[in-house]
């Protein structure tokens, strides 16, 4: 994947995660040629995901919501949510340690 496709990593994780479903989908369906397909599509975002927007975001080994952005927000926790085990126990830290306040997210 190009990083020209990459918009942000929220949109990325969601495209992951959206592959991913179609995928299983489309093997429930009988189309398991298909089905690989959106698999590949899937590990081109996720590669896409770790090479551009993976870096130390405010001193945590997590994602850019973009490039050059680097303040933490709900959003870090996208990729982990979507099945993206890297970086995941940084981000949730970051999360936890910057915005959790009183139950929930500022």
């Amino acid at each position: 994947m190009t990083h020209k496709c990459l918009t942000n990593s929220a949109t990325s994780s969601l495209s992951y995660g959206a592959f991913g479903l179609y995928a299983t989908l489309l093997q429930r369906l009988g189309k398991p040629n298909l089905a690989k397909k959106y698999l590949k599509l899937q590990q081109r975002i996720k590669n896409g995901l770790l090479n551009y927007f993976a870096g130390n975001v405010s001193g945590y080994d997590t994602f850019h919501y973009h490039k050059g952005l680097e303040v933490i927000r709900a959003w870090n926790c996208l990729p982990a949510y979507m099945g993206i085990k890297e970086k995941s126990k940084e981000s949730l830290r970051a999360i936890l340690e910057k915005l959790w306040k009183n139950g929930g997210c500022i």
